[in-house]
């Protein structure tokens, strides 16, 4: 049975400090080349991306306080140099096959990395976060409780999301009646007409609706 999903506050504020905490990336020119993050030398930034998005598990190999484990800087150029082809179906899944194949070569025993398409999927969305949701389990899971249906494709499930955002709209849109003020005295202006900042909202709320 799907379940209908209610907007409040929280999710407009946990969405608000994740964007003032990586404001910097989201602001970025559009274009992966242009994140900082993913700029050479920047490594400490990436490598705090991937613990705090949970995608650095996959990233095979150590790093230490004062180098990165080399395919830390193997998947940031990889990601800098990536062309994003939105019109190809499978774009993302055949992204990620390619970078965990490079990566294999990082992996001991012999073992096979894993899947990148969650770490390649928040990194466009952190340069597009207008355009592309993150394939996020929990998201997923949320969206799955919404919706009946589960997603196994990112395509499916970013058509879908993309669907159902417009769906929530007017409630993200009352939701935020309230905070602009609070927010554009803080430093982040305009909000309520930011699409990008809409879709972190819409997002939060999926995960912590998938978490329940």
């Amino acid at each position: 049975m799907s379940q209908k999903l209610v907007i409040d506050h929280s999710h407009v504020f946990r969405a608000w400090l994740n964007w003032q905490d990586w404001k910097d990336q989201f602001e970025a020119d559009p274009g992966l080349n242009n994140l900082p993050m993913l700029k050479s030398g920047n490594w400490r930034t990436f490598r705090k991306f991937t613990v705090e998005y949970g995608v650095a598990r996959g990233i095979p190999g150590t790093t230490s306080q004062e180098e990165p484990k080399g395919a830390l800087t193997e998947v940031q150029t990889f990601l800098a140099n990536l062309r994003i082809d939105h019109q190809t179906p499978g774009f993302l899944e055949s992204a990620s096959e390619e970078l965990q194949k490079s990566l294999k070569k990082h992996c001991e025993n012999g073992n096979e990395a894993n899947s990148q398409l969650s770490l390649i999927s928040k990194v466009l969305s952190m340069s597009q976060p207008e355009k592309y949701p993150m394939w996020d389990r929990f998201a997923r899971l949320g969206l799955r409780a919404v919706t009946g249906k589960s997603y196994q494709k990112y395509d499916n499930f970013k058509s879908e999301f993309d669907d159902l955002f417009g769906d929530y709209l007017p409630s993200i849109l009352s939701t935020l009646t309230g905070f602009d003020d609070h927010i554009q005295r803080s430093g982040f202006a305009p909000i309520a007409s930011n699409t990008a900042f809409q879709r972190r909202i819409f997002d939060v709320a999926l995960m912590i609706h998938g978490k329940i």
